[in-house]
């Protein structure tokens, strides 16, 4: 049980009691306080459990977003491996018989430049 929950009881239990042992005016005001502290002790109960669940939908939101972001950058590498190895299996420069391909290899690797 909560502590919220045995306080509204105590309230309920003192306004039970209020209307056996007080007379008058008293009755009825202790009655309408402790029921109004009641109600407002509930709704306050209320609105920290949907605080609660807005803050555990927001994580999941937030872990769903990572997730995502995480698979986008593992596809982006695996598309980054894939056009790589495209690259250097079908690179000019790594076939043997074309001399011109030699050349420039040459003198791109041997150019102050690189």
């Amino acid at each position: 049980m909560h502590i919220i929950s045995l306080f509204e009881l105590l309230l309920v239990v003192l306004a039970f009691y209020a209307v056996v042992e007080f007379e008058g005016t008293m009755r009825l005001a202790v009655v309408l306080l402790c029921l109004l502290a009641v109600f407002l002790v509930e709704r306050f109960d209320k609105r920290i459990q949907e605080d609660e669940e807005v803050r555990i939908r927001l994580q999941r939101y937030k872990i769903l977003g990572r997730k995502k972001k995480v698979q986008t950058e593992e596809a982006k590498q695996q598309t980054h491996q894939v056009v790589e190895g495209a690259i250097k299996k079908y690179n000019p420069e790594n076939r043997r018989g074309n001399p011109v391909a030699k050349e420039a290899g040459k003198t791109t690797k041997s150019s102050p430049l690189a």
